[in-house]
């Protein structure tokens, strides 16, 4: 019995000096943990900082890349107009200069925004690309996609009419309407072969 005592005090003093060892290591990391969450914190507020000085340049650079598919759009956008704000509000947030440019695009990519719409109507403001995050990331969604066709929404709309026009041409073919319009089955066709 002293035995099996011997191999159980020596059992709960290894757990022990490994407990020890495991907390020792915790300790660390969690002081590598509050060192690192300073040293985040500190550049954070650098980082803003030296955003907010930048901000005005890349603000003006996004409405800039905006008014290449729309020159006549934005010609003064003062600092305290609500296009700036969200423009400001979503570079804050994290989103790149690149990726707000993208998000543009992207914007004038959709079919829908272009007037492929139940109403026919374009959303192209940059407002509706910047008005949230969510509508950044939509945006952004759309430009990553890959791209179907060359068309425009009208035409592509108008190949589409087309080809449903063709399909309803290929569905009726071979039957014709008598003068009362009950459909009768197509009649045999003759040809003539002219002699030589």
């Amino acid at each position: 019995m002293c035995q099996n005592l011997d191999g159980v005090e020596e059992a709960l003093e290894q757990a022990i000096a490994l407990l020890h060892r495991v907390q020792k290591q915790i300790q660390k990391k969690e002081s590598k943990i509050k060192k690192e969450k300073d040293i985040v914190k500190n550049t954070s507020k650098n980082i803003i900082k030296s955003k907010r000085s930048n901000i005005y340049d890349n603000v003006f650079y996004i409405i800039n890349h905006y008014q290449k598919y729309h020159p006549k759009a934005m010609r003064s956008v003062k600092k305290n107009s609500g296009i700036y704000k969200k423009i400001e509000g979503r570079l804050i947030e994290g989103y790149s200069v690149q990726e707000l440019c993208n998000a543009i695009d992207g914007q004038h990519e959709s079919p829908f925004h272009l007037g492929d719409n139940k109403s026919q109507t374009q959303y192209l403001q940059l407002e509706l690309v910047v008005r949230s995050g969510e509508k950044v990331d939509m945006f952004l969604e759309i430009f990553d996609r890959p791209k179907t066709s060359p068309l425009k929404p009208k035409t592509a709309r108008s190949v589409r009419a087309a080809q449903e026009w063709l399909m309803d041409d290929e569905n009726l073919q071979g039957v014709s309407e008598n003068q009362r319009g009950e459909r009768v089955p197509p009649q045999p066709v003759t040809t003539r072969w002219a002699a030589k």
